[in-house]
């Protein structure tokens, strides 16, 4: 490996601040125009695609990229100053090739093939089909049609596809499968399906956006964002896209579309600037999504560099979004000139040329947050020679909290005379890159191959990929006819370990030139391990067990737990060797924690010095909302550890403005203005307060006004909801607020619309209720999608029956419900429309009141009769944070506090001595009461 050249990679600067650019505000904020729920795609399964003649015309326009304007002039006018001239000569003994296996076979010409995997499944996509195979690679669900997954959607089977793509949202646990679709009478569409669960066999959610010429959509996942960017710069208009990432999660029907048009576009022509997509957890504090991309100085008679953008969101304001360059960053001059695109100039055996795609960044770019930084990896491809000689030209960026972007280190690959393209690389948590690739030449056929730096490599910074490459498929076969062997390949890392590799690569399959694919698990183990744990819990009361949940990145053989100071007991048969120890801390005070995680050539510490407080009591509460209207009502939830003797609220500004005990009666807020709220708790003479400054805001409550101008064809006529029903003539918008329904927390109400509708018109029916009394009709949280009638004949009256579903820990009160009906589906609650109408109308909770429902039902409460602890036995179906409330006889909450409810048994404690002797009922979330006596 003398020859690698590690040392001129700090002969170039690495980081140039960026030039004064435009900051640009979204061209367009939109939402989706279809929406729908599929049934579990398992029993969607239909035909393969035929051959994709619309995709093979569409590429045609990129087999015919304009020449460079300053060909000839730039640098390196040579050999690339990066060049890796040989292969890394690393090979770990227990290395291994985990699995191969068959993808998806006989696929279209250009194939644009990418897998992803998740927890359990790997799918995926090519023109234009899809597949699912389990971990061991058996088919779950065969090769089918993208149109048979995408069916019903707005006669999407008239439409032609094309460049799909599937990534997994690991923080999530879900899947995004996207393509965009043409019809030539209503243009261009970006189709997105999200995956309900981690099961990418069951149901889905499908949306439709209108989006000009989506061409080639690269896609990527921030924290707040689904982000998109396209190949719109040879037809102009906007190419950055983004799209409410927190409402596709939850099922939002009209989830929020921004787009831009990139002010400062990489060149002519075909270019991409790619999003960047985050693999593993997000940044704690991010300010800003990604995009990149890289400019050649034959594109602009500059430098070779990479340009980074900013995407700027709050999608509870979108039009206030930004999108901007703002870096610049100079690196190692590289050559991307392939001269003529049109045959291709990656030669096979059988002297056909294949095209090199060398003018954009290859998917994806991905992003990782380690424990002090943030590290970027990328690549492209590159001439590295002069003589159209295709190598692999890949950086590794890297950032401090609050910095810039530089380069960390980078290098190009092209160990032999073989051509290497179409490259995917990525990072995982173990600081080891892995790319996966096509090689071939004239001696050579279209063959499947991987390589990779190692941790201990990386932590050199050296731009050289130490691993040697692993064959996983060599070619016996060559492409005929078309130069274009595809557009991009996905590496995606397991977010089961975090640390494997999975890759699919395209080859020829037989002499009939069929292409088909290749599936490859890997792994560089045993590599670097890096430690890291977390607690059960950080603050504990006596008697309290805590397990220490290991956390090491990389594979660990070893653990050694080190605590201080000693006055702890380890239980449950663990020990200081376990992996996850449990313990049971005995004096109160704060616990220095140190894991040292080992194997047989790694070991690494982490250590925690205030890991976890032994209390007597804390104080700790929540309140149902934080912001609410002058004459509302909040609740307080006791949260407070360790069972104490008393409580003490106070609450400025709020009525009644103190309470003693544990449970405090609904407080009401007629100021306008921003509040405190404190609790202080005692036990055995021990206290402890918590304060929450400025947690409630007091406001003015204004709604939106909405209306629609022509009411005369279609209205409301009558609105049923449990004791509300009101009949409704025609008018713009009606004021309700006077007529009410009352309903209880937790419940799950039958609601019917009915519609008069003079002809044959659509219209859809909404209903918003302000939960929370902030007096804004949230379409996530708040927002319920009844359904859709249409007209027959005249005076045609239409009834339509829907639910709505009140929150388990609203506030009492009364809450203002709107309904509308509109002729657009994307309609929001504060539109001034032409057909449709408005109605207000108004919701009660009433105080105190606990919903009884034939849920899973609590088991048994004992000692009963009970003195001061009662225990509660029960079974639960779900999981999740729930109220546990004591009520008296005449339905009043006596005492209430939040409890963490895991599936199957639970087992929950009350501290019952301070109640006065009686009958009494416990609940648990919104289940039946199980009565005890207290003596």
């Amino acid at each position: 490996m003398k020859s690698l050249l590690p040392l001129l990679l700090f002969l170039f600067p690495v980081l140039l601040l960026a030039q004064a650019v435009p900051k640009v505000s979204p061209s367009k904020v939109s939402t989706a125009i279809y929406f729908d729920k599929t049934p579990p795609l398992k029993e969607m399964v239909g035909k393969p695609s035929t051959v994709d003649e619309f995709a093979n015309e569409r590429n045609e326009a990129l087999e015919n990229i304009a020449p460079n304007p300053f060909i000839g002039k730039p640098l390196p006018n040579g050999k690339d100053p990066l060049l890796q001239s040989e292969q890394g000569d690393k090979v770990n003994i227990s290395r291994d090739v985990n699995k191969v296996f068959d993808g998806i076979l006989d696929i279209n010409s250009v194939p644009d093939n990418n897998g992803s995997i998740g927890n359990d499944y790997f799918m995926q996509t090519v023109n234009i089909d899809y597949a699912i195979f389990n971990r061991q690679g058996n088919v779950v669900i065969p090769k089918t049609s993208l149109k048979t997954f995408f069916s019903g959607i707005l006669g999407v089977n008239d439409y032609e596809f094309g460049d799909p793509v599937v990534i997994y949202d690991d923080q999530a646990a879900r899947w995004l499968v996207a393509e965009f679709a043409f019809e030539e009478q209503i243009g261009y569409k970006l189709l997105i399906a999200l995956s309900q669960t981690d099961d990418p066999t069951l149901e889905w959610y499908r949306w439709t956006f209108y989006a000009p010429s989506p061409d080639y959509p690269r896609f990527g996942i921030s924290a707040n964002s689904f982000l998109i960017g396209t190949n719109n710069a040879a037809w102009g208009g906007d190419n950055i896209f983004a799209l409410d990432r927190h409402a596709m999660l939850a099922g939002d029907p009209s989830p929020k579309m921004i787009q831009f048009e990139n002010p400062t576009p990489l060149k002519d022509g075909f270019s991409v600037a790619l999003p960047v997509d985050t693999d593993g957890p997000f940044a704690p504090n991010p300010s800003a999504a990604q995009f990149i991309g890289i400019s050649d100085d034959a594109w602009n008679g500059g430098k070779d560099q990479l340009w980074i953008y900013d995407l700027i969101v709050d999608w509870a304001t979108p039009l206030a979004a930004t999108f901007q360059r703002t870096q610049v960053i100079d690196v190692a001059n590289f050559d991307s000139d392939f001269g003529v695109f049109k045959t291709g100039s990656i030669f096979q055996p059988n002297g056909n040329g294949l095209i090199a795609l060398s003018e954009v960044l290859m998917n994806r770019v991905t992003r990782r947050v380690f424990e002090t930084s943030e590290s970027l990896v990328c690549l492209h491809t590159v001439d590295v020679d002069g003589l159209n000689h295709a190598g692999l030209r890949w950086y590794e960026l890297m950032r401090t909290a609050g910095g810039e972007w530089a380069v960390r280190q980078s290098g190009t690959y092209a160990p032999d005379e073989e051509n290497r393209w179409m490259g995917s690389i990525t990072q995982n948590a173990n600081h080891e890159i892995a790319i996966g690739y096509a090689v071939a030449s004239l001696a050579t056929h279209p063959s499947i191959r991987v390589c990779g730096q190692s941790a201990e490599e990386n932590a050199n910074a050296s731009g050289v990929l130490d691993i040697q490459e692993i064959s996983v498929l060599e070619g016996a076969y060559s492409q005929e006819g078309s130069s274009r062997w595809g557009d991009y390949g996905n590496i995606a890392v397991d977010p089961v370990d975090d640390y494997t590799f999975w890759y699919a690569g395209t080859y020829v399959l037989d002499d009939s030139y069929h292409k088909s694919t290749k599936v490859v698990a890997f792994d560089f183990s045993p590599g670097q391990i890096f430690a890291k744990f977390s607690l059960s819990q950080s603050i504990a009361c006596s008697m309290d067990t805590v397990e220490l949940l290991d956390q090491t990145t990389g594979i660990a053989t070893a653990w050694e737990w080190n605590i201080s100071p000693s006055t702890f007991t380890f239980v449950n048969g663990t020990n200081a060797n376990s992996q996850n120890p449990k313990i049971v801390f005995n004096a109160n005070g704060s616990y220095k924690i140190q894991l040292i995680a080992s194997n047989a050539v790694s070991a690494d510490t982490m250590i925690k010095t205030n890991a976890v407080d032994l209390k007597e009591t804390y104080a700790k509460f929540s309140a149902s909302t934080s912001k609410v209207s002058a004459g509302s009502n909040v609740l307080f939830f006791d949260e407070s550890g360790c069972s104490p003797d008393s409580w003490s609220w106070s609450f400025p500004g709020g009525i009644p403005s103190s309470y003693s005990g544990e449970t405090p009666p609904p407080i009401t807020y007629n100021v306008i203005g921003i509040y405190d709220v404190s609790l202080s708790v005692t036990k055995n003479g021990v206290s402890e307060t918590t304060i929450k400054p400025n947690s409630i805001n007091v406001i003015y409550c204004q709604y939106c006004s909405s209306s629609y101008s022509d009411t005369t064809q279609e209205y409301i006529s009558r609105v049923t909801l449990n004791d509300l029903d009101h009949p409704s003539g025609s008018t713009n918008y009606s004021d309700f607020t006077n007529f009410s329904a009352l309903v209880a927390p937790g419940d799950i109400v039958d609601l019917a619309v009915e519609m008069t509708i003079n002809g044959d018109y659509k219209e859809y029916l909404k209903v918003w209720v302000d939960w929370n009394e902030d007096c804004i009709f949230s379409k996530v949280e708040e927002q319920y999608y009844i359904g859709n009638v249409t007209g027959a004949e005249l005076g045609s009256v239409e009834t339509v029956l829907g639910s709505i579903k009140v929150p388990g820990q609203v506030s009492p009160g009364t809450k203002r419900m709107r309904v509308t009906a509109s002729h657009y589906y994307d309609e929001w609650p504060c539109v001034i429309g032409l057909y449709g109408e408005v109605e207000d109308y108004s919701v009660i909770i009433e105080p105190n009141s606990v919903k009884e429902a034939a849920r899973p039902t609590i088991e048994i409460v004992y000692p009963n009769p009970s003195v001061d602890i009662l225990t509660i036995e029960l079974d639960s179906p779900k999981k999740g944070e729930m109220p546990v409330a004591i009520v008296d006889m005449k339905g009043e909450i006596i005492k209430m506090r939040k409890v963490n409810i895991v599936n199957g048994y639970n087992k929950i404690q009350l501290n019952v001595s301070l109640l006065a002797p009686g009958q009494y009922f416990v609940t648990v979330g919104d289940w039946s009461g199980y009565g005890f006596v207290k003596n």
